[in-house]
């Protein structure tokens, strides 16, 4: 456990403290990790799941995986709403942020490289087949009830919801990356080769961006609510994949593994970027990113040493 800890858990987690300890020195502010954060989720990300996903032979994908993760998240999500919004009483826009921090996990930044560290390039396979399918079903179904919710160009629109979704270039490199993988065609040397310098800059700029936005995010009036949810993230979500995953769907430990090592992981930073969007409070979201983010060492130290 201790060299799961030091090997591979901790020098990844280390980036986020880096940048909260540089922003409280001054050397570094907001309006600068913005900027950082704006190159990994619109260069840096699309460059790494293209050429993750383009490399991904679907024929042997655990589809069993998949299922069972979706249901989890679905039920996890569920439950944050309900906490926040009939037990806090929170407005239903940040209840639906809220639940969302309780389930989409930090998959890119933060279990992805922990995962190849420990189980090697191919524990990236289920990672990105988690990461997909958050990113299609998750992020654009929370996208449409947002915009069901706050009335934004006259109510939902699922028109609207996949033009936003043609438009992210994350959601573009993982289409593109299925017809490559799909098609079993190899990238061009040159090409995989740019993708691979620029991707590999995709977790540690974001991990220190978010180290910087989170010193700078005042501590939220209620701060049990953010307990509770942080709780139900790295308790009640590893506990349900384990249940379902692991025990009733006897899902191998290739896959099994990585997708729990993604359950044990932190909150994402999905919730927080949707909630600046929309005009979404962010302070309880942002204390259960931090929460969650300095209790994952021990959690994912924990599901990796099982």
């Amino acid at each position: 456990m201790i060299s799961v800890f030091f090997d591979a858990v901790l020098p990844v987690a280390a980036l986020i403290g880096v940048g909260f300890a540089f922003a409280r020195l001054g050397l570094f502010d907001e309006t600068m990790a913005t900027a950082v954060n704006r190159f990994v989720f619109m260069i840096a990300v699309p460059a790494l799941l293209l050429r993750l996903i383009s490399g991904v032979d679907f024929a042997v994908f655990e589809w069993r995986l998949l299922f069972g993760y979706l249901f989890v998240e679905i039920v996890v999500y569920a439950a944050g709403f309900a906490v926040a919004r009939l037990i806090y009483h929170r407005p239903p826009l940040e209840s639906l942020m809220i639940g969302m921090a309780a389930t989409f996990p930090n998959h890119v930044f933060f279990a992805l490289p922990i995962a190849i560290a420990l189980y090697g390039e191919n524990a990236a396979f289920p990672i990105v087949a988690i990461i997909t399918m958050d990113a299609v079903l998750i992020h654009s179904g929370t996208l449409l009830i947002l915009d069901a919710v706050s009335g934004r160009a006259g109510g939902a629109s699922v028109t609207g919801v996949l033009r936003k979704m043609a438009l992210n270039p994350q959601i573009m490199a993982i289409g593109l990356g299925v017809a490559v993988a799909a098609l079993s065609v190899d990238l061009p040397k040159g090409l995989d080769v740019f993708l691979a310098f620029t991707g590999n800059a995709a977790a540690p700029a974001a991990l220190f961006a978010l180290g910087v936005i989170l010193s700078s995010q005042p501590p939220p009036q209620r701060p049990s609510v953010a307990i509770v949810i942080s709780a139900m993230k790295l308790g009640l979500q590893p506990l349900l994949v384990w249940l379902l995953v692991v025990e009733l769907l006897n899902v191998t430990p290739a896959w099994a593994d990585p997708a729990l090592l993604v359950a044990a992981g932190p909150a994402g930073a999905m919730p927080f970027v949707l909630s600046l969007q929309y005009g979404v409070p962010v302070r309880i979201i942002a204390r259960v990113i931090m929460w969650t983010t300095i209790a994952a060492l021990a959690t994912v130290t924990l599901v990796a040493s099982l």
